[in-house]
């Protein structure tokens, strides 16, 4: 444990508190909106089911392992069945990823890291947006934050507690998506890069490699269970199968990587007059690291006329840093952190340089990003406390990490002006303007708000039956509602050959991929009529999922119509989504 955390703990805690303020507001008006977050909510009804995990449903499998749905689950046993269910246990993990990483940046990159990797994860647009959704990427984070933390301990004091801890940590986070193994990878990888180290790091390699072997096993113990579940219902091949169908390989991987950073630059959170939160927390690093390095002028070697107030000074002006800056920032600084002596520092820019290399390779969902954006916390906050520390005059305090003493200023000086220089280029490498999102915070619980509107609003009358060609949230919440019959239909041919009958009525889903044109050919062969069009609000998720490329669209039409066809949305650039509901002729 870092000694000396005091004053950075008064701040991290008020960088949480912040954090936490931010992922809560309006959780009235935050409803379940995403394609997925309705398969785990309906698979989050284990709980209710009287067989406990045994009713899982096995329609899970391609999506995820059960970990979120777990906790939903239980979340929903606390306050009964409902989308908050979900949100609440990825706000609460949002939340809690904030010290994680904090601690993780302090113990690999010394003091002021933490403070300021606190502030740049609090105010992490990408990260707030994610935290208020029903889907596994906040909970992933947290417990890929946690596997990070056991490895730095594992790599600095091997013992086997620790290897028991990392394994533990891996196996978790592989339970909540299935890319989790990747977090023992780094850490393995970064025990070979000191294996090419000469000194203490290469002759404690073995022992590394010994007790890493017991880590991977009992991270595959705790995995075991849903493997041999995935194996007797679906096959593990096939599941195998299903994600490889994602992967873009070498050939995909510029699009999605300029996708992946255009999709995090429109979510950096607008303050006004060209602030974001992302300069915004810039800024409050800065101020944040001061504080945990102490604030007495006289330590302040270099700067030792101005002290408190020249930081006072970076920081405001580092509210209007250009996008991306985090990002840029660790890519100039990681390949030196692989020449640290410190195994946990090494392990940082492992992190980093390995997920912003390998994530561009998959289908570019903005979620995906953020193991690569928490590394870039890590590394920018630890990048922050360096320039501090020069400024000072010192390298490193009371023997603790900090810039190498062979090249204080390129690390310390050096790096931030590359970094600077490289985020004010990122936009010529995108293949347009991007559009930042305005209101990160804005309503997004547009199908619960439809399914209560349903009876007697749009239908008048509880109907006999309804066809879904929908996202699973509309099931979940229409069950809620206790409406019903419902019949799930997996194309719009189904609904097409579906002869309605009187009372019966049929939804239709834009999100899904379905355009006015289909609409039009299916009412032109069936026995269904138009009854209502309506446009909902919706979450940035499901916008991003469905129209990635819609962060280069100054319009922002509605899921449902052609990005172009109108351009009075430009007056309202919120994410929405039309739904058609049918009738019979």
């Amino acid at each position: 444990m870092p000694r000396h955390f005091g004053r950075e703990s008064v701040w991290v805690v008020a960088m949480t508190m912040l954090g936490a303020g931010l992922r809560l507001k309006g959780l009235g008006s935050i409803g379940l909106e995403h394609f997925d977050e309705g398969i785990y909510a309906q698979a989050a009804t284990w709980v209710f089911s009287g067989a406990g995990l045994r009713w899982l449903d096995p329609g899970l499998i391609p999506y995820a392992p059960p970990g979120f749905p777990v906790l939903v689950g239980l979340s929903s046993a606390a306050i009964g069945p409902s989308g908050t269910a979900a949100i609440l246990v990825s706000i609460l993990s949002g939340v809690l990823t904030i010290p994680v990483l904090s601690w993780l940046s302090r113990f690999a990159l010394g003091r002021g890291a933490g403070a300021a990797t606190a502030s740049l994860a609090a105010l992490a647009g990408q990260h707030v947006v994610f935290s208020r959704t029903g889907l596994t990427d906040s909970t992933f984070l947290l417990c890929w934050s946690l596997a990070m933390v056991a490895g730095a301990t594992f790599l600095e004091r091997p013992t086997p507690g620790r290897a028991a801890r990392l394994g533990l940590a891996v196996g978790l986070a592989q339970l909540v998506k299935y890319n989790g193994w990747m977090a023992g990878a780094i850490v393995a990888l970064a025990v070979l890069l000191g294996a090419i180290r000469r000194g203490e790091a290469q002759r404690s390699t073995p022992r590394r490699l010994g007790l890493g072997l017991l880590a991977a096993i009992i991270s595959a113990v705790v995995y075991l269970p849903w493997f041999l579940f995935v194996e007797r219902t679906t096959g593990y091949a096939g599941l195998l199968a299903h994600h490889r169908s994602y992967v873009d390989g070498l050939a995909g991987w510029w699009p999605n990587w300029q996708l992946q950073m255009a999709q995090a630059r429109a979510m950096e959170g607008l303050l006004g007059n060209g602030v974001t939160w992302a300069g915004l927390g810039i800024g409050l690093s800065l101020i944040g690291a001061a504080i945990g390095q102490g604030r007495s002028a006289r330590s302040w070697g270099r700067l030792r006329s101005l002290g408190l107030p020249i930081v006072l000074v970076l920081a405001t002006l580092s509210i209007v840093a250009p996008g991306n800056l985090a990002w840029w920032i660790s890519l100039a600084w990681a390949p030196l952190l692989l020449g640290e002596g410190r195994p946990s520092a090494r392990l940082v820019g492992t992190w980093f340089l390995v997920m912003a290399a390998s994530t561009p390779l998959y289908h570019p969902y903005a979620r995906l990003w953020l193991p690569t954006l928490a590394a870039s916390w890590v590394a920018g906050g630890g990048l922050i406390a360096a320039f501090l520390s020069w400024a000072r005059g010192r390298s490193g305090q009371g023997g603790e990490p900090g810039p190498p003493p062979s090249r204080p200023a390129r690390t310390a000086v050096i790096v931030p002006l590359l970094a600077i220089l490289l985020a004010g280029l990122d936009p010529l490498l995108w293949p347009g303007r991007v559009r930042p999102f305005p209101e990160l915070l804005s309503p997004n619980d547009g199908v619960r708000r439809f399914s209560k509107s349903l009876v007697p609003g749009l239908l008048g009358a509880r109907p006999d039956g309804l066809h879904l060609y929908t996202r699973p949230t509309f099931s979940f919440y229409l069950r809620t509602q206790g409406i019903g019959p419902l019949r799930i239909h997996g194309d719009l041919d189904s609904i097409r050959t579906t002869s309605p009958s009187p009372g019966e009525y049929a939804i239709i889903d834009a999100a899904l991929g379905v355009t006015p044109d289909d609409l039009d050919r299916l009412l032109s062969s069936s026995g269904w009529r138009l009854h209502v069009q309506e446009t909902l609000p919706t979450s940035i998720a499901t916008l991003l999922d469905v129209r990635p490329e819609t962060v280069f669209d100054s319009a922002r039409a509605p899921l449902g119509s052609e990005p172009d066809s109108d351009p009075s949305p430009a007056l309202d650039a919120r994410p929405r989504s039309t739904v058609w509901i049918l009738g019979p002729s």
